[in-house]
């Protein structure tokens, strides 16, 4: 089943405080049809009204150009019965292929040496509304989790990000992702394996801390 996480920029400016969306008066309305369309049929899904529902989602979560992730995932998507594993997979091999594109161009532009002995740091509560702020919304789906993610930190390159979810015991469950962007860039965080809650409970999903380090 499909499951859109929305939270606002400025309810979750504060790590760990809940929202329900932060995006302009339009992009509102359209999430909430596509949403609307979606839960009205995910009862009776088929596997192609599934799939249909997330391209749209990606679709109305779509900021100016598009990350590496999304322009090696999107095209992908061919087959109208591709199932969910195929699709994990999929996000797997974009993942590791934009991570690896990521890490070559922080090492030509000089700065990666500064790295190779950090150990990224949860960024202020400030760095965090900005990241927040300057982000679209995240998409569960397919036990996935994923969020474009802009870095307006100038001096940090993004090394990690955590989400909170809850499990079937609606315990809070924090999981988190590798990811390198560096600053004024922006790339699409990937986490695998990510337990979306219940369908009336994904409001609690939400971004609950971010890391980086210094190029300083």
């Amino acid at each position: 089943m499909i499951g859109i996480g929305a939270t606002s920029p400025g309810a979750e400016g504060d790590p760990g405080s809940r929202g329900t969306c932060g995006c302009s008066e339009s992009r509102i309305a359209q999430r909430k049809q596509v949403y609307a369309a979606c839960a009205r049929s995910a009862a009776r899904a088929s596997g192609n009204t599934v799939f249909i529902c997330f391209i749209l989602a990606l679709a109305s979560n779509s900021v100016g150009a598009q990350t590496c992730f999304n322009a090696c995932f999107k095209p992908k998507l061919v087959d109208t019965n591709i199932d969910d594993n195929r699709i994990r997979a999929i996000m797997r091999s974009c993942r590791d292929t934009c991570e690896e594109d990521a890490e070559r161009r922080l090492s030509l532009s000089g700065r990666s040496e500064k790295l190779l002995h950090c150990l990224p740091e949860p960024i202020s509560t400030e760095e965090f509304r900005r990241v927040r702020s300057a982000s679209p919304s995240f998409v569960a789906f397919a036990n996935t989790f994923t969020w474009d993610v802009h870095n307006v930190l100038t001096g940090k390159v993004i090394k990690r990000v955590e989400a909170i979810t809850q499990n079937l015991a609606l315990e809070d469950v924090v999981l988190g992702g590798g990811v390198t962007i560096a600053p004024g860039e922006t790339e699409t965080l990937f986490i695998p394996a990510f337990f979306d809650g219940y369908p009336q409970m994904r409001v609690s999903t939400r971004i609950k801390a971010i890391y980086a380090c210094p190029l300083q």
